[in-house]
C-alpha cells in the first residue's frame, strides 16, 4: 500500500511537471529492461523508488545482480526514497476487522488474532535521492541471500542500505522535507 501511494505521487508529479520525456517511469524500463522503476533519459542511468519507514533500520534495495548491471553499464543507480512514519491500528479497530473479514471471505480461513498490528496509514515527511556507484558500493549490505521463495526457488540476494548512510554525503544527492503528505 505504501509503495502504491508513492508510485501514484511520482506518476502525478511527472505529468504535472511535464517530465515524461525526461524520465521513463514504469516497470522494466530503460535499454536493458531491468526490473527498476525509473530510466533517466538524458542522463542515461537507472533509478528506483523506495518507501522507507522511520522505524526500519535500513532500506531494502533491489537484487544484487540488477544493481550491479545498472552500475556496470551506466556508472550509477539512483534511489528516490520516500521517508514515512507508519501509524498502527490496534487489534480491535476497524482496519484490522476489515482485514480479518477479507481473509475469511477469500479463503474461508478464520483468523481472529492477527500476528501483528495492522499499519493503518502512513505519513510521508521527506524525499531523499541517493546515488549508488562503484565508490560507495562498499557501504551496502546483502539481505535475504539464499532465502526460499514460495515457489521453492532460492531468492537472489538484495542490497540493503543502513539508515546512517541516508544522512551521509557519500550517497545523498538531494533531501527535501515536506509538510506531511500521504
Amino acid at each position: 500500500m505504501v509503495r502504491l501511494v508513492f508510485r501514484i505521487f511520482v506518476s502525478k508529479y511527472l505529468k504535472e511537471n511535464h517530465l515524461e520525456n525526461k524520465i521513463e517511469f514504469g516497470f522494466q524500463t530503460g535499454p536493458l529492461g531491468l526490473k527498476l522503476d525509473l530510466w533517466f533519459i538524458e542522463e542515461e542511468h537507472y533509478g528506483d523508488l523506495k518507501a522507507h519507514g522511520d522505524s526500519s533500520g535500513f532500506v531494502m534495495g533491489n537484487d544484487i545482480e540488477v544493481v550491479a548491471l545498472a552500475i556496470k553499464h551506466f556508472g550509477k543507480l539512483w534511489y528516490l526514497i520516500a521517508e514515512n512514519k507508519a501509524f498502527n491500528d490496534d487489534r480491535t479497530s476497524k482496519a484490522n476487522r476489515q482485514r480479518i473479514e477479507y481473509i475469511y471471505e477469500k479463503t474461508d480461513e478464520l483468523k481472529t488474532i492477527p500476528r501483528a498490528k495492522v499499519k493503518a496509514f502512513y505519513k510521508y515527511h521527506s524525499l531523499v535521492l541517493i546515488e549508488i556507484n562503484e565508490a560507495n558500493m562498499q557501504y551496502l549490505d546483502e539481505f535475504q541471500q539464499g532465502w526460499v521463495n514460495s515457489d521453492g526457488n532460492y531468492r537472489n540476494g538484495k542490497i540493503s542500505i543502513k539508515n546512517k548512510y541516508l544522512k551521509d554525503d557519500n550517497m545523498v544527492i538531494f533531501r527535501k522535507k515536506y509538510s506531511v503528505w500521504g
